[in-house]
């Protein structure tokens, strides 16, 4: 749980409003856009880069960026891909040193955050800055509720897609057997 005692009675409602924004949202790819641009308000970082897992083995992650140019995107891809397979994921904020093509993207500080985990891990959410920003305790916390609210939400969305298709799946069928 974030630091409230460090948060504005502003602060609080913003973000206790962003996670609601975030929660009520079910369709997948307006999600992910609320995730990442309202990833870049909480952190302060000019960027956000979600990086979602493969469903099979043989599947590489989709990569959604926010703020980042493609080229560097594709450079973030290959970082979530080396992470995942080795299963470095990180649950607080895990700082990047030295990472490819940062210093040409004018990237000074990147932070990375696991979604979930275990059985139910998502990807990874790359937070990434033009300036070098310092990770307190409590901006690491609200980042971790943020994740895990980001999480939680794409596991509805998800759930709420194969619901879905489910439904059309059924409705086809019983067409057929009703003709």
């Amino acid at each position: 749980m974030p630091d409230v005692s460090s948060m504005s009675p502003d602060q609080i409602l913003a973000f206790a409003r962003l996670t609601q924004e975030i929660a009520s949202t079910l369709d997948k790819h307006e999600l992910i856009n609320l995730i990442l641009a309202r990833g870049a308000e909480i952190s302060g970082c000019a960027g956000t880069c979600l990086a979602l897992a493969g469903t099979g083995t043989a599947e590489p992650c989709q990569v959604y960026p926010h703020g980042l140019s493609d080229g560097f995107a594709r450079t973030l891809a290959g970082e979530a891909e080396q992470r995942l397979a080795a299963g470095r994921l990180p649950r607080r904020p895990e700082v990047l040193e030295d990472l490819p093509g940062a210093a040409e993207e004018g990237v000074r500080s990147a932070m990375v955050l696991a979604l979930g985990g275990g059985a139910s891990l998502q990807g990874l959410l790359f937070f990434l800055d033009f300036e070098d920003r310092p990770v307190s305790q409590s901006r690491a916390a609200l980042l971790r509720v943020f994740a895990d609210q980001a999480a939680a939400s794409l596991l509805n969305a998800q759930l709420h897609e194969d619901k879905e298709r489910k439904i059309r799946q059924l409705n086809i069928l019983n067409e057929a057997t009703l003709s």
